[in-house]
C-alpha cells in the first residue's frame, strides 16, 4: 500500500511538472482577425424548466465569416455563455442555433490512467428533438449586436430518442 501511495504521488508530481513545462497546447493568443465579440448568454428550457448539460451551437448565416461558430454548454440553471474560438462572446451578426444534449446509459465505466470515466457498451441516446440539432432544421435564431445579448428558448418535451450504441 505505501509502495503505491509513493508511486501515486510521483507519478501526479511529473504530471504537474510536465503540464506546467507543456501547457495546454502551447501558448495560444487572441487572432489577430478575430473580430470583437459580444457577450452572448442563451437559456435552454425544456418542459418549462433549466436543461442542464446541453450544447448549444451558434453557426452564422454568413456562410463566408471566418469565426462562424460560437458554442457553450448549459449549467445548472440552463445558462450557456457563449464562446469563439475560447473567447467569450460571439461576433455581431445573424445565427442559427443548434441545441443537443446527448447521454449514454448502461454499458460499463472505465477509467483512464489519468481517470476520465468514460462508457462502453452503453445505449446512447438524444434527450432534445432532432429539430434542435439539425441545422438545416432547427427554428432557434438569434441577432448578436450591441453590448450584451441573451435569449431564452425552449426546446420542446424531453424525448429519449436512441442513436446507436457506445464503442
Amino acid at each position: 500500500m505505501k509502495r503505491q501511495f509513493i508511486f501515486s504521488a510521483y507519478f501526479a508530481v511529473i504530471c504537474l511538472l510536465l503540464s506546467g513545462a507543456i501547457g495546454c497546447g502551447g501558448d495560444v493568443s487572441r487572432p489577430a482577425d478575430l473580430p470583437p465579440l459580444k457577450p452572448c448568454k442563451i437559456t435552454v428550457n425544456q418542459d418549462g424548466k433549466p436543461l442542464e448539460g446541453a450544447v448549444v451551437t451558434l453557426v452564422s448565416k454568413d456562410a463566408s465569416t471566418k469565426y462562424a461558430r460560437s458554442s457553450g454548454v448549459t449549467d445548472a440553471s440552463g445558462t450557456a455563455d457563449m464562446k469563439t474560438y475560447g473567447y467569450f462572446g460571439a461576433p455581431e451578426g445573424n445565427y442559427k442555433m443548434t441545441v443537443t444534449k446527448t447521454g449514454s446509459e448502461g454499458g460499463k465505466e472505465t477509467a483512464d490512467a489519468s481517470g476520465v470515466v468514460s462508457t462502453r457498451g452503453g445505449k446512447d441516446y438524444s434527450y432534445v428533438e432532432k429539430k434542435y440539432a439539425d441545422i438545416k432544421s432547427t427554428p432557434l435564431e438569434i441577432e448578436i449586436h450591441g453590448k450584451e445579448n441573451s435569449q431564452m428558448v425552449d426546446v420542446g418535451k424531453a424525448v429519449h430518442d436512441f442513436i446507436g450504441m457506445s464503442p
